[in-house]
C-alpha cells in the first residue's frame, strides 16, 4: 500500500472540491450579469479556456456552456416558481436570453414543461 499516493490523490480531490466550490459560487454570483462567459469565467479562476473547459467537463461533465446555461435555467426555475418574476419575458431578460421562445423552448427540453405553465401552477 502506498501512503503517499493516497495522500496526493486526497490533496487533489479536496483542491478539485475546492475549485468546483469557488467557479460554482462566482457561476450563481453572476448568473444575471452581460458579462457572464466561458471567457469571463475562465480569467476569473485563472484559465485558460481550453483548461477550463477541460476541468469543467470533469468535475461537472457538461461543457461550460452547458454548466452556464444549467445555472440560468435553474435560477428562472426557482424566480418562476417562488413567483418572484410573473412573466416568461421578464425571466428571459432577466437571465440575459434575448430571445424569449428559445428560453421558453431549452425551459421546456429541461424540465418538461413551459415556464408559463410553472407560473399557472403555482398560482
Amino acid at each position: 500500500m502506498d501512503i503517499s499516493n493516497q495522500s496526493t490523490t486526497s490533496s487533489t480531490s479536496l483542491r478539485n472540491e475546492a475549485w468546483l466550490k469557488r467557479m460554482t459560487l462566482l457561476l450563481n454570483d453572476n448568473v444575471c450579469h452581460p458579462r457572464l462567459s466561458v471567457r469571463w469565467l475562465a480569467a476569473n479562476l485563472y484559465l485558460s479556456e481550453r483548461q477550463f473547459s477541460r476541468k469543467t467537463q470533469q468535475m461537472t461533465g457538461l461543457t461550460p456552456n452547458k454548466l452556464i446555461r444549467e445555472a440560468k435555467l435553474q435560477l428562472a426555475y426557482q424566480l418562476l416558481y417562488n413567483q418572484e418574476i410573473s412573466s416568461v419575458k421578464a425571466a428571459a431578460h432577466r437571465l440575459q436570453f434575448s430571445d424569449v421562445k428559445y428560453f421558453s423552448r431549452i425551459f421546456f427540453r429541461r424540465f418538461g414543461y413551459h415556464p408559463s405553465t410553472l407560473i399557472h401552477r403555482v398560482k
